[in-house]
């Protein structure tokens, strides 16, 4: 089954919930919150979010909006781009430098994977999105390249999971930018 197949799917089965089986509720105050400044979400602040529809829609209402507040300072900041593409590259890592952040690209000894992938936040960026803010590394081709929350010390890494062109490629050709 296809990522798109189970999005349908979980869509399909959460949109025929029935609200008057969910109880509780959730307020926006509380989901901006658990979005920002903690404590996070609750076991049964959770399953109310999966339970109801009308939780779900505060909760995901509610990220959209602390998303973009995070996405105009991060803007306003001058930070998340990184605009040199790669020239030509020769040894077992690259590393880009951005307003921000450093994505460092390197060949890998995992079976399986040829490349990962890490991405280091600036302390001013990770200041600007708080900690519990999901990244997202994306470059102007369209591709993901990481997304995922940074841990303590502001780093995602990863695998490369693009099996038809390797990063070096990509940066021949494509910026990177990185949104919360």
């Amino acid at each position: 089954m296809t990522n798109r197949y189970n999005t349908r799917l979980l869509s399909a089965i959460l949109g025929t919930q029935d609200e008057r089986k969910a109880t509780g509720a959730l307020s926006e105050e509380r989901a901006r919150q658990a979005l920002t400044v903690g404590p996070p979400l609750s076991p049964d602040e959770r399953r109310l979010i999966w339970m109801s529809p009308d939780a779900r829609d505060v909760f995901l209402a509610v990220r959209r909006q602390v998303r973009a507040d995070a996405m105009e300072r991060v803007r306003d900041a001058g930070l998340g781009t990184a605009e040199r593409r790669l020239a030509a590259s020769g040894g077992n890592a690259d590393e880009i430098v951005g307003n921000g952040f450093t994505v460092t690209v390197f060949r890998d000894d995992i079976p399986g994977a040829e490349w990962s992938v890490s991405l280091q936040l600036a302390p001013e960026y990770l200041a600007l999105i708080g900690s519990s803010t999901a990244i997202v590394l994306r470059d102007s081709g369209g591709h993901v390249w990481v997304s995922g929350l940074p841990d303590s010390q502001g780093c995602v890494s990863v695998v490369w999971e693009l099996s038809t062109e390797s990063p070096r490629s990509r940066l021949q050709r494509f910026s990177l930018a990185l949104e919360p």
